[in-house]
């Protein structure tokens, strides 16, 4: 009797146990099912608003809803995303528009009430946007983290200094010289924000007082330059510097705006001891050479570096294809299968050359 009693006991509470846990599971499923339709809610309110917003900067409605403490947040970096896209078209109208519609919602306020925020992401969104809406508020913060910010956060202040301190363009030249962190394609955009000319003079400056290193550096962002200015410094080292690295980092940065008077200034480094600056002046001989080029060429595509080769061949083949003839098989060796090789892959991967 007394063990009955114990398994009936036992039995209850089991049955207590399995009640509890059931109704402990169906409380958690109707807590993730009320989240998940918060989150949607939440989802949804903010598309529409995205939308909504989308079309006003668009300049596709006139209406300007009141915007709620925590919409402003989303809206401004709308604006960021939105202006940064119009920065890359023609129309200062929509620009215009754009920024209107930002101080009338009062953005340019929240963002500058951003600038004591500790958080990165915050100071990021607010130096993009006060600086594309010019507003004088950020320049300290702009020389501040442009030089002592992470990357993002010091590319993004270097930014905002260029849009509201034209004087600044020399600093910041400084500062993507020194921070190799940056972006390249990045750091590109950001320069051709830039007046050419204040940007023409502060390139030269900077690339004349650098270190090696430093040049080398800059003289990838040449090509942001107005053509006659990155003609005119690339010539300059090319014709005075000493050091190999940089003698092929300003030939590599003339191949662009090259004209065919180069080929005098480029020729003799065809036959530098150094194989990189070899590589680079074959870069502009593709472009530039003539049929007195050929045998230097013909003996470049027997180099011993496996890239020199390439490049003399296609500069072979370029040359014939200006030409309009196919004489490029008698200027290599009968007896060298490497060179031959090279100017037949040369020839069945090479991009047309522009017939100047």
């Amino acid at each position: 009797m007394v063990y009955a009693h114990a398994f009936d006991g036992f039995i209850w509470a089991v049955e207590v146990a399995t009640l509890t846990l059931g109704g402990v599971v169906l409380l958690l499923a109707i807590f993730v099912v009320a989240l998940r339709l918060r989150f949607d809610a939440v989802a949804r309110r903010r598309t529409k608003l995205i939308e909504q917003w989308t079309a006003i900067f668009r300049g596709e409605r006139d209406d300007l809803p009141a915007l709620r403490g925590e919409d402003r947040y989303t809206v401004l970096l709308l604006y960021d995303r939105i202006r940064g896209d119009l920065d890359s078209s023609r129309s200062l109208i929509a620009r215009e528009h754009a920024d209107e519609i930002a101080r009338r919602a009062k953005i340019d306020g929240f963002a500058a009430g951003l600038l004591t925020s500790r958080d990165d992401a915050d100071l990021i969104a607010a130096l993009s946007v006060l600086g594309k809406l010019g507003d004088l508020r950020a320049v300290g913060p702009a020389a501040r983290y442009g030089n002592a910010g992470g990357t993002e956060l010091s590319r993004t202040a270097a930014e905002a200094s260029l849009r509201l301190s034209p004087e600044s363009v020399g600093r910041v030249i400084a500062l993507v010289r020194d921070r190799e962190d940056w972006v390249s394609s990045r750091v590109e955009s950001m320069l051709r924000l830039a007046s050419q000319p204040v940007l023409d003079d502060a390139m030269s400056e900077a690339i004349s007082s650098s270190p090696a290193r430093g040049r080398i550096r800059l003289l990838d962002f040449l090509r942001c330059c107005s053509a006659p200015a990155a003609r005119s410094i690339a010539r300059g080292l090319v014709s005075d510097e000493t050091d190999p690295e940089v003698v092929a980092a300003a030939i590599r940065a003339l191949s662009g705006v090259a004209e065919p008077s180069d080929d005098a200034r480029i020729r003799p480094f065809l036959l530098s001891p150094d194989p990189f600056v070899r590589l680079a002046a074959l870069r502009i001989m593709r472009r530039v050479a003539s049929p007195q080029d050929a045998p230097v060429l013909g003996s470049l595509a027997m180099d011993n570096d496996s890239w020199v080769r390439r490049r003399a061949a296609e500069a072979l083949v370029a040359l014939d294809e200006r030409m309009r003839s196919s004489g490029t098989e008698e200027t290599v060796s009968e007896a060298d299968p490497f060179a031959r090789d090279a100017i037949v892959e040369a020839r069945a991967t090479m991009l047309p050359v522009p017939i100047s």
